[in-house]
């Protein structure tokens, strides 16, 4: 059964038409808008130095610290360092480190980052 152009046109009238194409133009600038937005606001995390310290070749015990910075608009809830590191004894095993996490660093705030690792 084919369906004419006119019939469409009887069932569905201009101002019916015009109402769906706004529907659909307004959800695609409501998406649009909500990605612009949390692009705008969302935290930049800046590294701006990192230093790694040993205190001693018998302690085995390092120091890894990272100094960060929030230049986005956004605030950033929790900040911490991952280290994964392959040990010289067994290349198949990595091992994981976490550092303790760093909370609610406003924009324009600098802060350091410090994890602690005993080999």
């Amino acid at each position: 059964m084919l369906v004419q152009l006119s019939d469409l046109l009887l069932l569905f009238e201009i101002s019916d038409l015009l109402n769906l194409l706004l529907i659909i133009i307004t959800l695609f600038t409501v998406r649009y808008a909500s990605k612009t937005l949390f692009m705008e606001y969302s935290s930049q995390i800046y590294i701006s130095k990192y230093r790694l310290k040993s205190k001693s070749a018998e302690e085995l015990i390092h120091t890894w610290e990272v100094d960060i910075e929030n230049k986005g608009r956004g605030h950033v809830i929790k900040a911490f360092i991952l280290l994964s590191v392959k040990p010289k004894k067994n290349l198949f095993k990595k091992e994981y480190h976490l550092s303790k996490p760093i909370v609610d660093i406003e924009p324009g705030e600098k802060d350091v980052i410090e994890l602690v690792c005993i080999a």
